[in-house]
């Protein structure tokens, strides 16, 4: 998306933090805490002297970016938010069982570290949609800036870093953050713009796949206490960019099958069965937008 926006006379900066990317990977686990990654692009974003600027955080780049952008309000016009989180969380945080794996010590080593289960289990399974577009090449692409043992510790500390409860370093950073965009981005423009099939912020979908729990209802509810946490900290009204349409296709055919309750009709595929929807697969489509 850089492209599109230079051409349109923007300055575009993206970042590839300590750990990442075509970056340094020095295998100290200490230098990829969170707060660590913050005060590293908060020293980059100073030395470029932004005004006017708009951020788009995403995922741990929320955290991160979000920050910079509550300690610097003067030097931002608006946000864009993405899939991300910035408050603290309220009680205990139910985590899936491959994060819970990956935070056990010497466990989380040999899967993350070692077999680079990371990218096996979330990357390329979980978190993909369009499992066609993953292509070898691809996959090598995203496998390249981690090739080693020791090269992968910035990988393992993230997730060790997901707040597990309304206590912590981490918990306390968003905290702050939070208490930031109350003070200071009531009044400025926010968009957001929400995957509704990311897994990593379906408050339901803690042990289950996102197929299992794909359900237009379920994708409502997620959707409503998200945004609801936005907009009790913004206290925006947040109008929905595009009405959408959900319908059930059959990954089997390709049947559409709303409203059958027992199979698929055309091929015959249980609809239920012991894993429930685990042949059925989700499709939006816009409906129009304001």
């Amino acid at each position: 998306f850089i492209p599109p926006l230079t051409a349109a006379g923007h300055r575009a900066i993206a970042v590839d933090h300590l750990g990442f990317g075509r970056s340094d990977k020095p295998d100290r686990p200490e230098l990829y805490a969170i707060e660590r990654h913050c005060r590293r692009l908060e020293a980059l974003l100073e030395s470029l002297d932004f005004r006017d600027a708009t951020v788009v955080p995403q995922d741990w780049g929320g955290p991160i970016g979000l920050w910079w952008a509550t300690r610097h309000p003067d030097r931002l016009h608006r946000l864009f938010i993405l899939n991300t989180f910035a408050h603290r969380p309220p009680g205990k945080v139910p985590l899936p069982l491959p994060l819970r794996l990956f935070r056990m010590p010497g466990v989380g080593e040999v899967m993350v570290k070692g077999l680079d289960l990371f990218k096996g289990v979330f990357l390329f399974r979980a978190g993909v949609v369009h499992h066609e577009r993953l292509t070898p090449e691809v996959k090598r692409a995203y496998r390249a800036p981690h090739p080693s043992w020791s090269s992968r510790t910035p990988i393992l500390v993230f997730p060790r870093q997901i707040p597990s409860g309304p206590e912590g370093p981490v918990a306390d950073l968003l905290a702050e953050i939070e208490q930031g965009l109350e003070r200071d981005f009531r009044s400025k423009p926010v968009t957001i713009a929400w995957a509704m099939k990311d897994i990593a912020f379906l408050l339901n979908a803690r042990d289950r796949t996102v197929s299992e729990d794909a359900t237009p209802d379920n994708f409502k509810r997620e959707l409503d206490t998200l945004m609801a946490q936005w907009k009790r900290i913004l206290k925006k009204t947040l109008a929905p960019l595009a009405s959408v349409k959900r319908s059930w296709v059959c990954v089997g055919c390709g049947e559409n099958i709303e409203g059958q309750f027992s199979e698929c009709w055309n091929c015959g595929r249980d609809r239920f069965g012991s894993k429930p929807r685990r042949w059925l697969r989700s499709v939006a489509t816009s409906t129009g937008k304001r």
